[in-house]
């Protein structure tokens, strides 16, 4: 288009040049002849003659000269109008082509970078999901490690007091079966002592039955009275001893029998207090095997958290993988539609050179050497595999779409 208003400005400078400037150049030259005759026809009239024929053929070959620059200048503007009518079809031609050609592909390819776009923002917010998750059950895998170590703690506490406690069992046994011993040996004793006496009394029973059935003579009788009186006084005198060790025995009965009561009492004190050890060891060991299943459904649930957190950073990892995969490939449809952006322009440059070849010389020289630089430096900058950023590639985009 600059290049136009150049022909026209050309074009309109030669319509006024026969008024203006060419009259005045016609004038100029004419009054310099005119000068010349006049001067010469003061000296000679050949001369003034002849210098009129030549001040004749001059206006002669000027009209003839300008004659033809005014038919040039026709000429030119009517090739200038052409030129306008042959830009606006090919404007007209190929820019509905080229759209037509590139316009889905960069319609699709601007979809494209749109759907990667929002698919990555919807994995970086999927990954902050996941960190969050993954740091909520580290947080987890902490408290169950705190609670395991307290549990094994408390169960080494109560295998300790099992072990106590049945060593304080097996001391109790022993002194019980002491007791049941001695308490064993106490009765024999007390049972032969008691048997003793019993046979003491028995025969002294027999003694006297046997005195009373003696001969019934009166000698007889008073020598019995007599031995009787006198085994009567040995009777008392044995009477007088034998209560004091009846009393003796049956005090040291009683003595015995209240030490055997206290002994039993003591007994079952002590069978009380290893019933209350048994059922102490019995919730013992029942509480262990409840700590004990506690501890292996921790183990189990802290096995399976773990797996999970494994999984969860795999599927992390997988994400990350596939997000660098995604915006791999979104460089690359970036530096497509980069290549096809120029590809573009040098198809429209090379169009408009193929379709005009008159002013192919004017338009290189004139218009298009920005544009030939802008093209071979982005031919440098878009290579394969090299990375460009998308707000270049806007600016490159709303910069030379037109």
């Amino acid at each position: 288009m600059t290049f136009l208003k150049m022909l026209g400005g050309f074009s309109i400078s030669r319509n006024k040049l026969p008024a203006d400037s060419m009259s005045h150049g016609v004038g100029t030259k004419y009054a310099s002849i005119h000068g010349s005759v006049t001067g010469a026809a003061d000296t000679n009239p050949r001369v003034v003659c002849s210098a009129k024929s030549n001040c004749k053929e001059t206006m002669r070959d000027l009209n003839g000269r300008l004659a033809g620059f005014i038919e040039k200048v026709h000429q030119l503007e009517l090739h200038n109008g052409l030129l306008d009518k042959e830009i606006q079809e090919i404007k007209g031609r190929t820019k509905p082509s080229v759209e037509e050609q590139y316009g889905p592909e960069l319609r699709t390819l601007r979809e494209l970078v749109l759907d990667i776009s929002h698919q990555k923002h919807q994995m970086e917010i999927g990954l902050q999901n996941l960190e969050e998750e993954l740091s909520g059950l580290r947080r987890r895998f902490v408290e169950e490690a705190q609670r395991r170590s307290d549990a094994e703690r408390t169960i080494q506490t109560l295998q300790k007091d099992m072990g106590e406690a049945f060593q304080a069992k097996l001391q109790l046994d022993q002194r019980a079966q002491c007791l049941m011993d001695e308490m064993h040996s106490l009765k024999i004793h007390q049972e032969a002592q008691v048997s003793e006496m019993l046979d003491q009394i028995q025969s002294s029973a027999e003694e006297v039955s046997m005195h009373r059935l003696v001969r019934l003579d009166i000698t007889d009788a008073l020598q019995d009275i007599r031995a009787q009186l006198e085994d009567h006084t040995c009777q008392q005198v044995g009477g007088h001893s034998f209560p004091s060790q009846f009393t003796k025995l049956t005090e040291a009965a009683k003595t015995k029998g209240e030490v055997l009561r206290a002994i039993q009492q003591e007994i079952q004190g002590y069978r009380r207090q290893v019933q209350t050890l048994d059922v102490e060891v019995v919730s013992s060991k029942a509480t262990g095997e409840a700590l004990e299943k506690q501890l292996h459904d921790v183990e189990d649930r802290h096995m399976m958290e773990i797996l999970q957190f494994q999984e969860l950073e795999n599927e992390l990892t997988s994400c990350k993988f596939d997000l660098s995969g995604n915006l791999r490939e979104y460089q690359d449809l970036l530096n497509v539609k980069m290549a096809l952006d120029v590809e573009i322009l040098s198809y429209r440059y090379y169009q408009y050179h193929s379709t005009n070849p008159i002013i192919h010389l004017s338009i290189n020289s004139y218009i298009h050497p920005s544009k030939q630089c802008l093209i071979q430096d982005a031919r440098n900058r878009v290579q394969p595999g090299q990375v460009t950023s998308q707000s270049e590639a806007d600016i490159w985009h709303n910069n030379h779409s037109t």
